[in-house]
């Protein structure tokens, strides 16, 4: 729509880190008052590792964002009583699948796991929530099912397949190490985080001990409050926790629950008659902070891919009509930037030198092979390759 430029290319992370901290003000605005709201906008909005990601061009913020969606439309539809919230949620959950796959649909494990251990179990069969989940499915389908017709094994064990799922067990990281990582990475608000989680647990607990007494004590309000923090960290932590690979930015969409935590333990220690002191002080530190950004010419942000160069220049070294081929490698780190770039499309992915041999085997159709300069030093040194020439058409950055 607009051409393509990096500042167009992070403008919709942008905008949904954006609507992100507006939807989590909401949130908190509704489940507790104005004041914890308010501090839960200055946590988010200070939070350094949301907003670095929220200006990359990744999709790892717009899942955030579906999920704080999701669970701002739960809570309308449960506190609010407003049922219709459920078809919001739906498209919530098929939003996150349509970023990311089976990354994105965490909704459909946080909403059960609230009910549980809200003490409304009966409430992930009622036919709102079952509802909502059918339209989820239902949509996703709609783009899923004809991947699957067309790509067959390809597609179903890829990442928006059962990929993640059939991998778990292959995880070669500690399960603790995505907790672990979160406490060196979300700092100053983290100790806020941890005393608010612990808070929630306690609180939450508590009232389990109690119910066991008085019979209906468990579904107070507060304790769905502490149920629904709770759920919506625990099944996106689990969920890594169990993961086969594991990034510093799968944990972004933990950061809205963290920062919830973290205002909900400032506003304890601040007194209400404080309030608007701390409202212009913020006000006052955020616009010196913008006023600093727009007017230096300082940094923000690392420069794109490495790869960018390759992505430029791929049509002026590769005829419109010759294949390309990758060896090795990630595929991901050339899909999305030929379409973007180049308009090209990857044709292939070959993991062996017998694999590619037998590619240019083939058949007389022109074909280019992209590689890391590593992983050509090798294929020029490999007695397979000795009796193939191997020409440079172009290289830059560490791509040949």
């Amino acid at each position: 729509l607009f051409g393509v430029s990096e500042y167009w290319a992070r403008f919709p992370s942008a905008l949904m880190g954006f609507a992100c901290v507006v939807l989590a003000y909401k949130i908190v605005k509704r489940l507790w008052d104005d004041k914890t709201a308010f501090l839960t906008l200055v946590v988010l909005s200070a939070s350094y590792f949301f907003m670095k990601y929220s200006r990359r061009a990744m999709l790892d913020v717009p899942v955030a964002f579906a999920t704080t969606l999701g669970i701002y439309a739960l809570v309308r539809a449960e506190y609010d009583a407003k049922k219709k919230f459920y078809l919001l949620f739906g498209v919530s959950v098929a939003l996150g699948y349509y970023l990311k796959g089976l990354q994105g649909i965490y909704l459909l494990g946080i909403a059960p796991a609230y009910f549980l251990l809200s003490g409304q179990v009966k409430k992930a069969f009622s036919r709102h929530f079952l509802g909502a989940a059918a339209l989820a499915l239902g949509l996703a389908a709609l783009w899923a099912v004809p991947q699957a017709l067309k790509y067959g094994r390809e597609f179903i064990t890829s990442q928006s397949g059962i990929g993640p799922l059939a991998s778990m067990g292959a995880t070669t990281n500690h399960f603790y190490e995505p907790f672990m990582v979160l406490l060196g990475l979300y700092w100053p608000w983290i100790p806020f985080s941890l005393y608010g989680l612990w808070l929630s647990v306690k609180g939450l607990s508590r009232t389990l001990a109690a119910s066991e007494k008085v019979r209906g004590l468990r579904d107070t309000g507060d304790t769905r409050r502490h149920a629904l923090l709770l759920a919506w960290f625990g099944v996106i932590l689990l969920a890594l926790s169990v993961c086969s690979a594991f990034y510093l930015r799968y944990l972004i969409p933990l950061v809205p629950p963290l920062a919830v935590w973290a205002a909900l333990v400032l506003a304890r220690s601040i007194k209400d008659s404080d309030m608007g002191y701390v409202r212009f002080l913020s006000t006052a530190v955020f616009a010196g902070l913008v006023m600093f950004a727009a007017c230096t010419p300082v940094a923000l942000d690392r420069q794109g891919t490495q790869y960018i160069s390759f992505y430029r220049t791929v049509n002026q070294v590769a005829p419109p009509d010759a294949k390309l081929l990758l060896y090795k490698d990630k595929g991901y780190r050339f899909i999305q930037g030929l379409v973007v770039y180049s308009g090209r499309t990857l044709d292939k992915q070959v993991m062996s030198e017998d694999a590619l041999l037998a590619e240019y085997a083939a058949d007389r159709a022109e074909r280019y092979t992209v590689a890391t300069t590593p992983d050509f030093r090798e294929l020029a040194g490999s007695a397979k390759m000795s009796r193939v020439k191997l020409d440079i058409a172009a290289s830059a950055d560490n791509w040949v």
